[in-house]
């Protein structure tokens, strides 16, 4: 079981996506629970991409143009639990999108 971390920058981006759109909150609840279950579950089509930083990263799938962007933390003592770090929201073509 995974914990999910988001960046101040993840939130507003959530916020503002999800604004008077109970359908798209509910994909993200779905793609959250799916990311702390397991974040390379076959559902979620995550896979390695190179984050706007030029880090390595990881991408899930919302929706169809909708990417989670996130890393796992590295080695932690104080924490128990396996976390990741939720770090940008975006589209995965286009204007909005969020790697290369």
């Amino acid at each position: 079981m995974f914990q999910l971390s988001p960046s101040s920058h993840f939130k507003r981006k959530y916020k503002k996506l999800i604004k008077r759109n109970n359908k798209l909150e509910e994909r993200f609840d779905i793609a959250f629970l799916l990311l702390m279950e397991n974040p390379l579950q076959k559902k979620l089509k995550s896979h390695k991409i190179i984050a706007r930083d030029s880090k390595l990263a990881f991408s899930s799938k919302v929706t169809a143009d909708l990417r989670i962007i996130w890393r796992y933390v590295e080695d932690n003592p104080e924490y128990d639990v396996d976390i990741l770090d939720l770090i940008d929201i975006g589209g995965h073509e286009g204007g909005r999108k969020v790697y290369g």
